[in-house]
């Protein structure tokens, strides 16, 4: 060893006894010592990668290949999912994937779950529920209300956001379902069911059930999916492009406490019609679920004709909220409340064309409740 400007440097002597002195080392271990650098590689490569955890008394070769063998099929389950471009919700170990995760990305749980594309696996839609598995989650007794989309989403659903808001202020403990087809519109609604996880994606083309594709008849029907649902005690049917009141929530409570069957709300001086497709809701509680499934055929297969009387036995047990058509409807009743600022339940208030859409009738006295007949604008 010599000093170079203040360096300690190795003199060609030292390098030679150095060289030497390895060398006979390597003749004298030499078998050994190769050994041990590879289980000193192999062992450091194993914990660095697959962090496998040898025990005290250590792990025999059975143990360690049986151990890799069981992270490399995880591995490769890893890699399938992620090729697969799937989408994470919340995170979990691939290996111990909760079985609600083995659905498509719509109908997972929204909890420690890898939400896995439609592609992946076909949907096995056997839940009691008219929607889906993650429907099927949320138990029995629930209260929905139950929306469709098809077609241009930014056209018909700009305001759906808006409403899931106003359902968790007016509507709480309520769920929401949406008939659609969900791989269409992946984009708009998958962060929708991160920020309201009251929200449930109803697979129009794969529903739970005897009809499991609702596609044939008119979209607009596809909200009515819910009917017969036995995990659901209460529905209502709105429009995607309606804002939504208090006007209608005040009444919604009314119907409630009423017991009746079906609710039908007339807010407009052209809502002349027995049921508007936007406006009513049905108390499956009070129902016989037989009866109501076997309208939901008679709607969704086309094979089957609608009997009247069918639908006669829920007009029979109905309250209607109605502000001008009172006098040509049964079982009518007045608005709750006062209407605000010339607004109606039943808007397309959320359509850039309807968007100014107000009542400027006046409402028939008849019409107005018996203790505001100054009401005018009832």
């Amino acid at each position: 060893m010599r000093d170079v400007e203040g360096y300690k440097v190795l003199a060609s002597a030292d390098l030679s006894d150095l060289r030497n002195n390895l060398k006979r080392f390597i003749r004298k271990y030499n078998f050994k010592f190769i050994l041990c650098l590879i289980f000193i590689g192999a062992s450091v490569y194993v914990l660095a990668n697959y962090d496998v955890k040898f025990s005290a008394s250590g792990m025999d070769m059975g143990c360690l290949d049986s151990e890799l063998s069981r992270i490399h099929q995880n591995r490769a389950r890893q890699l399938q999912i992620f090729s697969l471009n799937s989408s994470l919700i919340h995170s979990t170990e691939i290996g111990h994937v909760n079985p609600k995760c083995d659905l498509p990305w719509w109908d997972g749980a929204l909890d420690n779950c890898w939400a896995i594309q439609e592609q992946f696996i076909a949907q096995k839609n056997k839940s009691r529920s008219y929607c889906g598995k993650r429907a099927d989650f949320a138990g029995p007794n629930q209260k929905v209300l139950s929306y469709c989309v098809y077609g241009n989403y930014s056209k018909y659903a700009s305001g759906f956001p808006r409403i899931l808001d106003a359902i968790r202020k007016w509507y709480p403990g309520w769920l929401v379902r949406l008939y659609t087809e969900p791989s269409m519109y992946v984009k708009e609604l998958r962060p929708l069911m991160l920020q309201h996880p009251y929200l449930y994606l109803c697979d129009v083309s794969n529903l739970p059930g005897d009809i499991p594709d609702v596609r044939v008849p008119d979209s607009m029907l596809w909200r009515v999916a819910v009917l017969g649902d036995e995990t659901v005690d209460v529905f209502l049917v709105r429009d995607i492009d309606a804002e939504m009141l208090y006007r209608e929530v005040a009444a919604v409570h009314e119907f409630l406490e009423s017991g009746k069957m079906l609710h039908i709300m007339r807010d407009h001086p052209w809502h002349g019609v027995s049921l508007l497709g936007g406006t009513y809701g049905v108390n499956q509680a009070a129902c016989n679920r037989s009866l109501l499934n076997l309208i939901r055929r008679q709607v969704f297969d086309q094979r089957q004709k609608i009997n009247d009387q069918s639908v006669l036995q829920l007009v029979h047990s109905s309250i209607s909220h109605d502000s001008y058509s009172c006098q040509h409807f049964p079982s009518t009743v007045p608005f709750p409340t006062q209407r605000n600022a010339s607004q109606f339940v039943g808007n397309r208030r959320y359509r850039s064309q309807f968007s100014d859409d107000v009542v400027k009738a006046e409402c028939p006295v008849k019409c107005r409740p018996p203790t505001h007949q100054d009401w005018k604008f009832c």
